[in-house]
């Protein structure tokens, strides 16, 4: 019994992430063609985003996030942030380092509807 609700809880997260997931990409859309061309940085989209990333991971089943050396990272100069892919949750936990940084991806990334697009939306 306990094995299901376990299952039903993991079910009813991944659907809400999925749910939180589309609203958001939709809202960051709805931004970007209303004020996406005050800040061609996209620094608005951005923390948009990292809002997204943060309760994301906040609501996955069995995640926690603890960032070690945080302080090594340098202020104001420009790093490489790679995710190694061995979760669900990678990319979205690189929101928790509170610093900019832009996206590189394959291209067929950006073809996946809402997803995709706020992806290109942020920059």
């Amino acid at each position: 019994m306990i094995r299901f609700l376990q299952a039903v809880v993991s079910v009813a997260a991944w659907a809400a992430i999925g749910f939180w997931t589309a609203c958001w990409s939709i809202l960051i859309f709805l931004v970007y063609i209303n004020r996406g061309w005050l800040d061609p940085q996209h620094r608005r989209i951005h923390r948009m985003a990292a809002f997204w990333g943060r309760a994301l991971v906040a609501i996955a089943p069995g995640c926690s996030v603890e960032v070690i050396r945080r302080e090594h990272l340098p202020a104001g100069t420009p790093v490489i942030l790679m995710a190694n892919h061995q979760s669900y949750v990678d990319i979205p936990v690189l929101y928790w380092l509170r610093c900019p940084f832009r996206w590189m991806a394959d291209a067929g990334l950006f073809r996946i509807p809402f997803f995709g697009w706020a992806m290109g939306m942020a920059g």
